[in-house]
């Protein structure tokens, strides 16, 4: 079921920017497709590159040492995923998409698996974004 907003194309936009401006010197296409399982209404887009992302509890937002880099495998406008070494014990994070200045986005974890069908260690976590988080008044841009 799409969880259509009245963000949704404004989000789109912004993702389709991002996905325009992506530096990573590796980069696969992938034709839209769903994949078994997949239950997302539209359709994603490779994006692999190298991203910044903090899990987090909820109520103190992630500080900037909290960030690591996560390598991302695709993009949509709901969502993205990206691999990681261990099954995470948080299920909320913030992720810097884009080149900077960064878009930052809250997500949740909303599926997990193995990745050694990609020949990859570790798992493919898919993530469901719930907002965009701006700056406030007096935050450096």
């Amino acid at each position: 079921m799409s969880r259509a907003t009245t963000e949704e194309p404004r989000l789109l936009s912004l993702i389709h920017s991002l996905l325009n401006r992506q530096k990573a010197h590796e980069r696969r296409k992938r034709a839209r497709h769903k994949e078994p399982g997949d239950r997302r209404d539209s359709g994603r887009q490779g994006y692999y590159c190298w991203q910044l992302a903090a899990f987090y509890d909820g109520k103190r937002l992630p500080q900037q040492v909290d960030f690591k880099l996560v390598h991302c495998r695709d993009l949509s406008p709901q969502g993205f995923s990206f691999y990681h070494e261990s099954p995470p014990r948080l299920k909320r994070l913030i992720v810097a998409l884009g080149t900077p200045p960064f878009k930052f986005f809250e997500a949740e974890l909303v599926r997990r698996e193995p990745a050694h069908r990609e020949r990859e260690n570790g798992w493919i976590l898919g993530c469901r974004f719930t907002k965009q988080l701006r700056p406030r008044a007096g935050d450096v841009d």
